[in-house]
């Protein structure tokens, strides 16, 4: 029986995860602090198990209340379990809700998957999302282009402890900075909207001191100048955004080499796709700076705004976009000569020939969700 009362500031994830990464297995203990601040009384929990949109990735073994009887009514639609309360949950009342389940990680280069050189853990345990009165739940399918998750602030503790790891150092870059004993490695992500994990045997790290945060990049030996140049832009981003937008607000960010294309944002972390790191040659000119710039905009724009990026993707896009406009005025100097000029003089006239004007856009509504879209060119121009 759910045990209704435990006064907390906001819901808690803690996260107990033994990754096998000879099998490329996790197995997971999960306990949930669910607050009800949605202003409404629910006798019915939705709980997003973003593995499950993929057949063969998620095993539930066990859900139970605080007192350890299992909970019995619940069921699984693609990405959306859904969980009966014995009692009704009042508006500022809270329960405890355990979870057991293993993750066999797909080989597959994505931000939940493998590959040989790195293994992703992003959205890879259950969370409950935000709530709006007269919408509802704000948990979506996935579509062809964007993001299509909505979170709400939580509180995060997270163990993961790593068996099988076969010889060599495995590097961990995460949303927080870690507690390290030996294999086990501890985090806490406060105030957050999610947490993410990235592990591979070749990641080079590059660090930095930014305003009292840590930034550290990550990337391989033979983009290593893309690494550092990486870590260039999010230090010149986090100074500028700062000053613009209110302080970040946690004390590491991490910049994550990804084997998947673009860039993908989370809490604290964020991943850039390869393809931006070869032939990166500094300057400016290059997307491996713009996407940096974008990426890092992101823990303004969903982050701290908190936005339904599948309904709004406007609120976080088209404000990290905007963002990059502002990168390249301010840190750049929207009247600084170009090094390399070719079909500009200045770098502000530069971004926007390059990165507006070249696609010719005229197609698509800004306002539009990520599921009026076809493709991945016109979401990008509207």
């Amino acid at each position: 029986m759910p045990q209704a009362g435990e006064s907390i500031e906001r819901t808690k994830y803690q996260l107990q995860a033994v990754l096998d990464f000879a099998s490329q297995t996790l197995t997971v203990s999960e306990t949930i602090r669910y607050l009800n601040a949605t202003g409404q009384v629910l006798d019915r929990l939705l709980l997003v198990v973003d593995a499950n949109w993929t057949p063969g990735i998620l095993t539930i073994d066990r859900i139970s209340w605080q007192d350890g009887s299992l909970a019995e009514s619940w069921s699984l639609e693609g990405g959306f379990l859904f969980l009966d309360l014995a009692e009704p949950l009042q508006d500022g009342e809270s329960l405890v809700l355990a979870l057991d389940y293993e993750l066999a990680l797909p080989a597959r280069p994505a931000r939940l998957g493998f590959t040989f050189r790195q293994t992703n853990l992003g959205d890879w345990y259950a969370f409950v999302p935000p709530y709006r009165p007269g919408t509802g739940w704000l948990a979506y399918r996935p579509g062809l282009v964007g993001e299509y998750l909505a979170y709400d602030l939580a509180d995060y503790e997270v163990e993961l402890r790593i068996i099988n790891r076969g010889e060599g150092e495995l590097v961990v870059a995460a949303s927080a900075l870690p507690e390290r004993a030996g294999d086990l490695h501890r985090f806490r992500h406060t105030a957050a909207r999610n947490f993410s994990l990235s592990i591979s045997p070749q990641y080079q790290v590059f660090r930095q001191q930014v305003e009292g945060v840590q930034l550290a990049s990550y990337a391989y030996a033979e983009v290593a100048a893309g690494g550092q140049g990486a870590l260039q832009t999010a230090a010149a981003a986090l100074e500028l955004y700062n000053r613009l937008f209110g302080p970040y607000p946690h004390d590491s960010l991490s910049i994550v080499q990804s084997e998947f294309p673009d860039g993908l944002e989370y809490d604290g972390l964020v991943y850039i796709g390869q393809e931006y790191y070869w032939g990166y040659a500094g300057a400016g000119q290059n997307l491996l700076t713009i996407i940096a710039a974008h990426e890092i905009a992101h823990q303004w724009w969903y982050g701290l705004l908190g936005s339904d990026q599948a309904v709004e993707p406007w609120l976080d896009e088209a404000f990290a976009t905007y963002s990059e406009v502002l990168f390249y005025e301010q840190v750049y100097g929207a009247s600084q000569p170009l090094p390399v000029t070719p079909v500009a003089d200045t770098f502000d006239d530069w971004w926007w020939s390059f990165r507006v004007e070249f696609y010719e856009p005229q197609d698509g509504f800004v306002g539009d969700t990520i599921y009026q879209y076809g493709s991945f060119r016109p979401y990008i121009n509207a």
